[in-house]
């Protein structure tokens, strides 16, 4: 995992050039983490107390790296000689560091007034349908999912998740 050759691939390192933004740099907390709980030298290690647990302040650091400088587009995956899926691990980095309360204000914000309210900037339809006259579009409206050439009607009743062919 410490070839670089995914690093030219990475679009905040090729702008800056700092190292810090190579995408094997943005993947030290989930090695850390991996080394100290799935290996038997970081298990013996954590046990014997000679171990470096992580701690708050070191995810903090990591908060920009991990939600400021990765688009997870994915082109670090593509060139990886041995097929790791680094956005795949990002998302996981992001995951944990969510779970541990190290997500940025604002997405934490976002998905609150998504699970309350149902939009994520906060809008009430019932609110908004009365001040602009503008309406939800219906379950059973005309509009169309494309997928492969294929058309599923998503928004009628009668659409499953099923309907989408297998890939």
């Amino acid at each position: 995992m410490h070839c670089g050759l995914r690093a030219e691939a990475c679009l905040f390192y090729t702008e800056t050039g700092d190292p810090k933004y190579t995408p094997i740099h943005k993947l030290e907390p989930l090695k850390r983490f991996w080394h100290q709980e799935y290996t038997l030298l970081g298990k013996v290690m954590s046990m014997l107390g000679v171990g470096h647990a992580i701690t708050d302040k070191e995810l903090e650091e990591w908060s920009e790296l991990v939600y400021d400088s990765c688009t997870l587009c994915g082109r670090c995956s593509m060139v990886c000689p041995v097929g790791n899926d680094v956005a795949y691990m990002v998302r996981k980095i992001r995951e944990g560091m969510a779970v541990a309360g190290h997500a940025p204000e604002g997405l934490h914000g976002a998905v609150t007034r998504s699970v309350t309210l149902g939009s994520p900037m906060g809008v009430n339809w019932r609110r908004y349908r009365h001040r602009s006259g503008v309406r939800r579009p219906k379950p059973d409206s005309t509009s169309r999912w494309m997928w492969r050439g294929r058309t599923t009607w998503c928004c009628s009743p009668r659409w499953r998740p099923s309907t989408f062919p297998s890939t």
